[in-house]
C-alpha cells in the first residue's frame, strides 16, 4: 500500500513540476529585451518557456531569433512575451522597462 502511495505522490509532483513556468532573473514588473536577460544571466529556460506559452514553439527552439520579443518579468520571476518587436528591442536602461521600437 505504501508503494502505491508513494508512486501516487512522486506523480503528481512529476506533473506539478511540468506545469510550472520556468522562473528567471528580473525584477518584476519590468519588461526586458533577450539581450538584457542575457547580460543578466540564468533565463533561457525562462525565456525559451515563455516564447512556446506565446504560441511560438518553433521559434522557441532557435535562441537565435528570441531578440525580436519584448519579455515581462512577471510577480513569480517567470517571463511572459509582451509582444514582438517589428523593428528592434530598445533597452532604457537599468530599473526602467525595455521597450519594442515599431514605427507606424
Amino acid at each position: 500500500m505504501k508503494f502505491t502511495a508513494g508512486i501516487g505522490t512522486f506523480l503528481f509532483t512529476l506533473s506539478a513540476s511540468v506545469n510550472a513556468a520556468a522562473t528567471g532573473n528580473c525584477t518584476p514588473g519590468l519588461n526586458y529585451c533577450e539581450v538584457v536577460l542575457d547580460s543578466l544571466g540564468g533565463n533561457k529556460d525562462a525565456m525559451h518557456d515563455a516564447i512556446v506559452r506565446w504560441g511560438s514553439p518553433e521559434a522557441a527552439r532557435y535562441p537565435g531569433l528570441w531578440g525580436r520579443y519584448l519579455f515581462h518579468c512577471n510577480a513569480d520571476k517567470s517571463l511572459s512575451v509582451v509582444e514582438e518587436c517589428h523593428v528592434i528591442c530598445i533597452n532604457s536602461g537599468a530599473g526602467k522597462s525595455d521597450v519594442c521600437d515599431n514605427p507606424v
